[in-house]
């Protein structure tokens, strides 16, 4: 069966409580309950957390006074290997942090300018 994909579902049972928690930490991090629940189960390097922190590295490297949006921090072929979950995922994390920047130090010196043609958020290091 070459070429053919076999997709499985994965289904378990957690208490109201223990629901709540996987949300919040699926929700802390801008992702699906579904990814945070496959990140934990399945450690990889390109899960959403090291793809996390390789983007904030690369935000620490990136010049001040430039605008950009966040499919600009990596390089194009790094940002056109993740799949979209992972895309949007980043960049709903960033924008969250950037918001919220007086909870996220590390962000403090990143705003947001305004919106692309195509709607995407544009940011400037300050």
């Amino acid at each position: 069966m070459k070429g053919w994909v076999i997709i499985f579902r994965v289904q378990f049972v957690v208490t109201n409580d223990e629901y709540d928690d996987i949300k919040v930490r699926a929700d802390n991090l801008g992702i699906s309950i579904s990814q945070y629940c496959k990140d934990m189960v399945i450690p990889r390097e390109n899960s959403f957390e090291s793809t996390w922190r390789m983007f904030i590295e690369k935000l620490e490297n990136y010049p001040q006074k430039v605008e950009f949006d966040v499919s600009q921090i990596m390089t194009r072929a790094e940002w056109d290997l993740l799949n979209k979950t992972t895309r949007l995922a980043i960049a709903r994390r960033f924008n969250k942090v950037v918001k919220a920047r007086e909870k996220y130090p590390a962000f403090s010196d990143v705003e947001i300018v305004g919106r692309s043609s195509s709607n995407v958020s544009i940011y400037r290091k300050n």
